[in-house]
């Protein structure tokens, strides 16, 4: 019996995206093992599952198409810094890029929307690329990078980082007798870079006094302040205070009534 031909029109002009699998088989046990192949191809966007059977079979498995695969790291390697003390004058963008099912074309990096690099050569393969933006002066200004990384059919992967500054926010014990905080009475508790109002105060111990809690305005008010392992609401049992530290608005939660404490945990949100 002739073989008949095989129907490759579905794969004109069409580009092999992978080989999967081939083996042979014989389906009695005799003479005249049969190829099996299996690959994956892609026209124009598009997989063709059967470009035609014979005694030389082809199986066309659809396979999931992958995009460039991207991860990018900053230096410094933060997402929160001090806006009144920290700055950047130097910010170095490493990427790392690696084949999904297609060779890549370019990787673009953009900063807060505009593009500051673009690679075209030497890419096709991945690695890792490398840019540095300099800063003068030095910035306290919110950053958010992009990196896109295009392949040959048009794909894509695109990675965002951001570094924020964000002012502190205070936290700790005050006397019984305090009523309305000053600027100095808040500066002089402990105090964290956070960037939302959400904190968890733990191990909050005092013989009589108040828990006072402070951070920037632009977060919004609390809904809540809980002590969520007992399940006691103790948001009435503060009150709202707007201030100004550093020439920044503050919301302040204090304590309206002193009490004693050891080993409370609260929950601000």
């Amino acid at each position: 019996m002739a073989k008949k031909p095989i129907n490759t029109e579905p794969l004109k002009d069409a580009n092999v995206v992978s080989n999967i699998v081939r083996h042979k088989y014989n389906p009695r046990g005799g003479s005249g093992d049969i190829q099996l192949e299996t690959i994956t191809i892609k026209k124009n966007g598009t997989y063709y599952p059967n470009p035609g059977t014979a005694w030389k079979q082809v199986v066309v498995q659809v396979e999931e198409y992958v995009n460039p695969i991207v991860t990018v790291s900053l230096t410094p390697n933060k997402t929160l810094m001090d806006k009144e003390v920290d700055t950047i004058s130097e910010l170095l963008v490493s990427t790392n890029v690696k084949l999904g099912t297609s060779e890549i074309q370019r990787i673009k990096v953009e900063i807060n929307g505009t593009v500051v690099k673009e690679f075209a050569d030497g890419v096709k393969d991945g690695g890792i690329f490398l840019h540095t933006q300099t800063y003068s002066p030095a910035t306290n200004a919110n950053i958010t990078v992009k990196v896109t990384a295009y392949d040959v059919e048009g794909e894509f992967t695109e990675v965002t980082k951001k570094i924020s500054f964000v002012y502190k926010t205070y936290y700790g014990t005050v006397s019984n007798l305090l009523v309305n905080p000053t600027e100095d009475d808040i500066k002089a508790l402990s105090n964290k870079i956070i960037g939302s109002k959400s904190f968890v105060y733990e191990g909050i111990t005092m013989e009589f006094g108040k828990i006072l809690y402070a951070y920037p305005v632009d977060y919004g008010a609390l809904n809540s302040i809980r002590d969520t392992k007992n399940n006691i609401n103790y948001t009435e049992s503060f009150t709202k205070i707007p201030l100004q530290i550093n020439g920044i608005n503050y919301l302040c939660y204090l304590q309206t009534d002193a009490s004693a404490a050891e080993g409370v945990q609260l929950t601000f949100n």
